[in-house]
């Protein structure tokens, strides 16, 4: 976490390992807005799947859990279309 910051809430990057996502952040965090910086994708620490209501659910706790408000959400996914989705 980044305390003392102007910002209290969180920033979720959902697709934060390709290429896109993780240059997003690392902009976020090195502006230290955010008390943290949430990386949300199927090989990330906290893993997600926007095909999976399960992994879906589990983020949202996982982000509850933290008690911060959400301020910023990126979707850097990478998805144009799917019929699943």
């Amino acid at each position: 976490m980044n305390g003392g910051n102007a910002n209290s809430g969180l920033a979720l990057v959902v697709g934060s390992t390709g290429a896109i996502g993780s240059a997003i952040v690392c902009k976020l965090k090195a502006a230290r807005q955010y008390n943290d910086v949430i990386e949300l994708g199927r090989s990330s620490y906290y893993k997600v799947d926007l095909l999976s209501e399960n992994t879906i659910r589990q983020a949202a706790q996982t982000v509850s859990r933290t008690g911060y408000s959400v301020d910023l959400l990126i979707i850097a996914s990478g998805i144009l279309h799917s019929e699943k989705i």
